[in-house]
C-alpha cells in the first residue's frame, strides 16, 4: 500500500490502486498475497489487484527445487551472456505453463536458442526483398492467400491464450508454425518466385511473393514479442519501424483472410518431403533438376511453385503410364507421387 502512495500521496494512489496486475511465485500465495488482500480490503473495502499471476519455480532437470546448498543452482548471467536473454525468456514460456515448474536443462536452452537463430535468418533472407506496396488479400496469388490463411489460423489458435496471459501453448504454436511450416516448406517454395531469377513469373506473382513474405514475418515478430523482446524490436526497427516493435498492438484474427487450399496443407508438406525423401535415397542433390512428376491434382494451384522449390520441368497429375517413374510413399501417408529420375551423364 505505501509503494502505491496510500495515506502519502493522494494523486499516485487514485492512479495506481487497483488496476494492476501482481506477478509472484506460488510458495507465496497463501502469505503474501492472501495477507495483500486481506489488509488493502480492510483498509480500503477493495480488492487490492485486478489480476494475480501467479509462476511456478524453475527447479533441477530432476525437479528438485534449487539452492545454493545442494550445488543445483548456477548463477542464470553466463546462460543470458552464451544464449541471449531472449533465449532465456522464450525458454521458460515453451517448458511450461502458468503455475508450473521449469526444469532447467543446458541442452534444452541451447535448442531454443537456435530458434532464435533461424528465425534471425529467416529475417535477414526476407530482408533482401522490397517491401512493395500494400496488396489487397483477393489480388494476392492463391498460394500467398494460403500461406496468409495459415498464418490467421495461428493467430486464431494463440490469441485466446495470450489473453489468459498464459503463453506457454502459444510458444510452441510460434515455434513449430515458424520453423517446421513458414521456414522449412514455404521460403523453400516461394523463393523461386521471389527472386524470379529465370522470368517464369509475372511482376504481380513475384510482388505477391514479397509482400506475403513480409507480411508473415511482421505476424510472427508481433507474436513473439512479448516472449523475445529484444530480436522482434531489432527485425521491426531495421524493417519495418525506426521506432520498433512494442508500439504495435498484437497480431489480431482477420476474418478475411480464408482459403480453401488450407484443406491441403499436410498434402503439400508430404510432398515436399517426398520429393526430398526420393533424392537422398538416390543420393543426388536436393538442387538437382528432375525432368518430370506426377503428383495429386488437389495441389494444382502449387504448381509453378513446387516446380521452381524442386526443380521440376513438367509436373503432371495421377499416375503415370511410363514404367520408368518411380513410385514415392509419401511420409505419415498412404498416398504417392511418381518422379521421373534424371538421367545420369556419360562420362
Amino acid at each position: 500500500m505505501q509503494v502505491v502512495g496510500y495515506m502519502r500521496d493522494e494523486k499516485l494512489f487514485q492512479k495506481a490502486f487497483g488496476n494492476v496486475m501482481r506477478p509472484q511465485g506460488k510458495d507465496i500465495v497463501r502469505t503474501w498475497l492472501y495477507y495483500s488482500l486481506l489488509r488493502t480490503l480492510q483498509l480500503t473495502g477493495k480488492p487490492a489487484f485486478s489480476e494475480v499471476w501467479v509462476s511456478g519455480h524453475v527447479v533441477d532437470d530432476k525437479g528438485e527445487s534449487m539452492s545454493k546448498s545442494k550445488g543445483n543452482s548456477p548463477p542464470p548471467m553466463p546462460f543470458v551472456e552464451k544464449y541471449g536473454a531472449d533465449a532465456m525468456r522464450i525458454y521458460g514460456a515453451l517448458e511450461a505453463g502458468l503455475g508450473s515448474d521449469v526444469r532447467f536443462s543446458e541442452d534444452r536452452l541451447a535448442g531454443v536458442s537456435k530458434f532464435m537463430t533461424k528465425l534471425y535468418n529467416v529475417a535477414r533472407f526476407i530482408s533482401m526483398f522490397p517491401i512493395p506496396n500494400p496488396i489487397a488479400f483477393k489480388n494476392l496469388t492463391p498460394v500467398d492467400q494460403w500461406i496468409l490463411a495459415e498464418a490467421n489460423a495461428l493467430v486464431e489458435r494463440i490469441v485466446p491464450e495470450c489473453n489468459l496471459l498464459d503463453f506457454h501453448k502459444p510458444a510452441i504454436e510460434i515455434r513449430g508454425f515458424t520453423w517446421n511450416f513458414f521456414a522449412d516448406h514455404v521460403l523453400e517454395m516461394i523463393k523461386g518466385r521471389s527472386f524470379n531469377s529465370d522470368n517464369a513469373f509475372t511482376e504481380s506473382e513475384q510482388k505477391s511473393a514479397w509482400f506475403t513474405l513480409h507480411e508473415v514475418l511482421k505476424i510472427i515478430s508481433r507474436a513473439l514479442a512479448p516472449m523475445t523482446p529484444f530480436i522482434t524490436d531489432r527485425i521491426y526497427r531495421e524493417l519495418y519501424d525506426e521506432n520498433g516493435i512494442h508500439g504495435h498492438s498484437y497480431p489480431s484474427f482477420e476474418k478475411t483472410w480464408k482459403s480453401d487450399l488450407t484443406k491441403h496443407t499436410e498434402l503439400l508438406i508430404q510432398t515436399n518431403s517426398g520429393f526430398w525423401k526420393f533424392k537422398r535415397e538416390a543420393g543426388i542433390s536436393l538442387r538437382q533438376g528432375l525432368p518430370e512428376a506426377y503428383i495429386s491434382e488437389a495441389l494444382k494451384p502449387w504448381t509453378k511453385d513446387l516446380q521452381a522449390m524442386h526443380g521440376v520441368e513438367k509436373i503432371s497429375y495421377g499416375k503415370p503410364k511410363d514404367d520408368k517413374f518411380v513410385e514415392v510413399t509419401l511420409p505419415e501417408s498412404e498416398e504417392v507421387i511418381y518422379i521421373l529420375p534424371p538421367v545420369e551423364e556419360k562420362e
